[in-house]
């Protein structure tokens, strides 16, 4: 019963997004999907899956997993132009991640929790958020899920179906890898997932202290010996970074490594020097984790099946990772560390610089937020009954469990499992991950665990009582998510759809605009079919045009679309013309306007998928509702618009002479008394 639920929800809500959103177009005009889009597109070009990068303008690093799953896609749907086939394996992603979700939390728990997990994770509005974003993090999302349960398959099954399953447990973890930037904030959950399931094989946790006591001095060598070799190796590098990087620069040094260096031609040497930092941060972070698994298997291992689990999806992994950087493997490798840690090379704050500096506000180049402050308003505004349950469920199960009403639980396990279930956030922040939606969605799959596991230790002791509340906030929540999906999220991202089809509606094939940057979530990202269809004027002043309609872009600079555009973080808010300008001030704009269309720069959500606007929204409170009235996009009639300022002029003139007037009468008074 409780499957059937889930595959329905999955099933519902997939069938009408895609149904819905057939004709959708890129989100802004040369976007990261453009660019994946045509990578996919080029599958018949290449040779091996790494020649993706040559098509995708550097966009398709970590991301391999996902361009393969657009041009299946494409195949899928005979389109290799458009946008709509790179949004369907996000909402299929999803779909698959509600039902993994349902069969790992049941495996877990029970399936009524598989079923409530599920159902609250599809009607979240911020999961199809991101797939309408074109967000691999679904992708993401789902193959984690899929490692997970090829671990649980692992647990009972025959000598056999262990082997396979783990094996098919790394080849998914090798997609995880290259399906996102963001991949990396699953790794705990992934680790904890496996060891989990090879529990019988080790040493239990409240014997930790003991265990590594029993461990071999041999162990405890391996422990140290590769703690310190880790450091020597960050220090050879460190140290070594700039004289080996400039021997390869200038042609010496082995030839097989030369690759790491290229492009000399074009990049001056200060380029690769700037990457000692990535490589550092790479490089220490991949040691540590790999250093991580070492103690937790030498100190918890009973067994030599736990190592041969861990071969088998190191096996799995190296195969797909191998397949996918292969031929150029020291090039790709280098892309990918690079890549890895671009957004600290690179952060947007940094173009804001001087414009935080005239409000007092100190930012850096290096600047990503507002810290860990930032992160309970985040979550309050994306995922604000999955974060609130978290709080409320997880703290009375610590409460019960530490006043020892509930001693399943020790207390170390206690900190073990609030730790996993928030390793993507404490990950995100550790590391200096870019503080907006899409990287921190991970952190909801670890709410999830943590809601999950509460309701399986709270069930004997709360009963039916627990399911009634739960079912009814379930309920509130799915249509509170619902609403803010329509009148919100989706009309918002379908902004420039929508303009034509009213366009086409009231007949309109020529019209006028501005040639701004405002412009590029709007009128620009329509496709060259639909472009070509209209009689498209660009004018600097409303005054240019005797009759006919303007197609006024969203006029507010706090927009996602706006970040980073010099005309914003320079200029503000829309300023071309000096006409719409006087309208907007005077509140007349919208006596003037036939549609209105939300945009980016009208939504309370999609603010959240920029560092910079989430920052001045949610920590600066400085996006006001006036803000998002500016954000609407509109169709403005021209007749309607000179009998406005016809009007306003006439007004003035009146408020003029009643000014005169009233200061004449007073002079005559005072002539008068004199």
């Amino acid at each position: 019963m409780y499957f059937g639920l889930v595959i329905t929800v999955a099933g519902l809500f997939t069938i009408l997004l895609a149904a819905a959103s057939r004709d959708v177009m890129f989100y802004a005009l040369d976007s990261d999907t453009e660019k994946q889009t045509r990578a996919a597109a080029g599958i018949n070009e290449w040779k091996w899956p790494s020649d993706m990068h040559r098509f995708a303008g550097g966009k398709a690093y970590m991301k391999d997993a996902g361009i393969l799953g657009v041009a299946l896609m494409q195949r899928l749907r005979r389109d290799r132009q458009g946008a709509f086939p790179i949004h369907l394996l996000c909402y299929l992603s999803n779909a698959t991640a509600a039902i993994f979700l349902y069969l790992i939390a049941s495996h877990y728990w029970d399936a009524k929790i598989g079923a409530a997990l599920a159902v609250l994770f599809m009607t979240s509005f911020w999961p199809h958020q991101v797939a309408l974003m074109g967000g691999f993090q679904t992708l993401a999302h789902a193959l984690l899920l899929v490692a997970v349960y090829c671990f649980q398959a692992a647990e009972n099954g025959s000598f056999f179906i262990q082997g396979s399953a783990y094996l098919a447990g790394g080849v998914a973890m090798g997609f995880l890898i290259f399906a996102s930037a963001s991949s990396r904030k699953y790794f705990p959950l992934a680790a904890g997932a496996f060891f989990w399931s090879q529990r019988s094989n080790l040493i239990p946790m409240r014997q930790a202290v003991a265990a590594f006591e029993q461990t071999l001095v041999l162990e405890k060598l391996i422990l140290v010996g590769s703690m310190a070799a880790l450091f020597i190796l960050l220090g050879v590098i460190y140290f070594g970074f700039d004289s080996f990087v400039t021997a390869l620069y200038e042609g010496r040094g082995p030839k097989c490594l030369r690759p790491i260096v290229s492009g000399q031609r074009s990049r001056e040497l200060s380029f690769y020097l700037d990457k000692k930092r990535s490589v550092m941060k790479a490089m220490g972070w991949g040691g540590l984790g790999l250093w991580s698994l070492l103690a937790v298997s030498l100190v918890f291992t009973k067994s030599a099946v736990n190592y041969w689990a861990q071969a088998l999806v190191a096996l799995g992994m190296i195969a797909v990772i191998g397949a996918l950087i292969f031929p150029n493997v020291i090039e790709n490798v280098k892309s990918f560390i690079g890549y890895w840690d671009s957004y600290s090379m690179n952060p947007h704050f940094q173009f804001y610089i001087d414009f935080f500096a005239k409000k007092n506000i100190r930012i850096t180049g290096q600047t990503r937020g507002a810290g860990w402050r930032w992160l309970p308003v985040f979550f309050w505004r994306m995922t604000p009954v999955p974060f609130l349950l978290t709080i409320v469920l997880t703290g009375i199960w610590m409460i019960l469990a530490a006043s020892g009403f509930l001693r399943q639980d020790s207390p170390g396990e206690i900190v073990l499992l609030v730790a996993l279930g928030l390793s993507p956030v404490l990950f995100g922040e550790l590391t200096g991950s870019p503080q907006l939606a899409r990287p921190y969605f991970p952190a909801l799959t670890g709410l999830f665990m943590l809601i999950g596991f509460s309701l399986f230790r709270l069930s004997p002791v709360a009963g039916d009582t627990l399911w009634l509340l739960l079912s009814g906030v379930i309920a509130v929540s799915a249509m509170w998510n619902c609403r803010i999906f329509l009148k919100d999220v989706w009309p918002a991202r379908m902004a420039a759809r929508e303009l034509h089809r009213v366009l086409g509606r009231m007949g309109i094939k020529k019209f006028y605009t501005y040639d701004t940057p405002f412009n590029d979530a709007l009128v620009f990202v329509w496709p060259a079919y639909i472009r070509k269809k209209y009689d498209i004027q660009f004018i600097k002043s409303a005054h240019e045009p005797e009759d006919g309609y303007i197609v006024l872009p969203g006029m507010s600079a706090k927009a996602l679309n706006m970040e980073s555009q010099r005309v914003a973080y320079e200029g503000g808010d829309f300023k071309n013309d000096p006409i719409i300008g006087a309208l907007v001030a005077r509140r007349l704009i919208d006596r003037c306007s036939v549609a209105t269309f939300q945009t980016f720069g009208s939504s309370r959500i999609w603010a959240q998928e920029s560092e910079v606007m989430t920052y001045r929204d949610l920590i600066l409170k400085e996006v006001t509702d006036h803000d998002r009235w500016l954000g609407l996009a509109r169709i403005l009639d021209v007749s309607k618009l000179r009998a406005v300022l016809e009007l306003d002029r006439s007004q003035e003139k009146m408020k003029e002479s009643i000014v005169a007037s009233s200061h004449l009468g007073m002079a005559i008074e005072h002539g008068a008394r004199a």
